[in-house]
């Protein structure tokens, strides 16, 4: 998602792959079992990196008449970015950015 990549690249310096970070957003919101609202959802949390988003996300579950799931939409803004940078070998720390602070990126993208 280039306004994902774009966003982060305006703010760092660094370039990062916009679809991983899609996906990684909706890996961690299905995996959290998030509910509909506004939010924030943590990604990678490990001693590189944390990456937090501030997600908008809705769900409209479709049933059939005896409960079954047939069909469902869900629909995640993405809001802001928080990067905090840990190791010295992460990207952001190769680009010159501090260790240990936070540093946010504002948007607003559908994904």
């Amino acid at each position: 998602m280039d306004e994902i990549r774009n966003a982060i690249y305006q703010t760092t310096g660094v370039y990062i792959d916009g679809a991983a970070v899609a996906d990684e957003i909706r890996e961690a919101i299905s995996s959290s079992g998030a509910e509909a609202g506004r939010q924030w959802i943590t990604g990678q949390d490990d001693v590189m990196e944390r990456w937090e988003y501030f997600v908008d996300y809705s769900r409209k579950d479709e049933l059939d008449e005896s409960g079954d799931l047939i069909q469902s939409d869900e629909t995640i803004r993405l809001l802001e970015i928080s990067i905090l940078p840990r190791s010295a070998s992460s990207s952001f720390a190769k680009a010159g950015l501090p260790l240990n602070e936070e540093f946010n990126v504002s948007l607003n993208v559908e994904i």
